[in-house]
């Protein structure tokens, strides 16, 4: 059985190189890279909030609307890695800055990597991240290692290149546990600014 890095290295979907974002990162290899960058800077680094992440992506109120194809703003379209989606010539990550940026100069805001946000608060989707539980070997997990709830998901912003072109919205997320990395997941870092 094949799957996970070596899938995406057989399907030529693993994207290596130094003008690649960083995937196959889980939740908490992301906090540890911020903690040891905050630490190497003496600046304060963390994982944005789904709130601060959408308010970057739609770049202030002046980004609500595309002003370009899709397929010119974002590596998105197609579920199926076989083939190029958004005719972009991409079978998977596209390299950083394929795609226009958004007015505030970001890039791949939206497509080509799902991106971890900070932690779900246990008031926020509480439905919807409950159900996680309903697995016995996950309830046994997070029992076993001790962790918190909030170690176990988190809400995940921007799509990837496996998503419809219709779901390849700045307002799609998805919420879930964040034990495992994978193909199409990474993150973006946030430096506080402060007094």
């Amino acid at each position: 059985m094949i799957q996970g890095e070596e899938y995406a290295d057989s399907h030529g979907l693993a994207a290596k190189g130094d003008n690649y974002p960083v995937h196959y990162v889980t939740w908490s290899d992301a906090r540890a890279f911020v903690t040891r960058l905050s630490q190497k800077e003496g600046r304060s680094y963390r994982l944005p909030t789904e709130a601060e992440w959408e308010y970057a992506a739609l770049a202030g109120d002046g980004g609500r609307k595309l002003q370009a194809p899709l397929s010119k703003m974002a590596n998105c379209g197609s579920p199926d890695p076989s083939r190029p989606s958004l005719a972009d010539g991409y079978r998977g990550l596209a390299p950083v800055g394929q795609y226009r940026p958004n007015p505030w100069g970001l890039y791949d805001m939206l497509g080509n990597l799902d991106e971890l946000t900070g932690p779900l608060p246990n008031t926020y989707l509480t439905g919807m991240t409950q159900s996680i539980w309903a697995d016995p070997g996950l309830q046994e997990l997070r029992n076993s290692l001790r962790f918190s709830d909030d170690a176990f998901r988190g809400v995940i912003r921007g799509e990837s290149f496996l998503a419809y072109a219709h779901n390849c919205l700045v307002t799609a997320r998805s919420v879930g546990p964040l034990l495992y990395g994978d193909t199409q997941t990474g993150f973006r870092v946030l430096l506080e600014l402060g007094p």
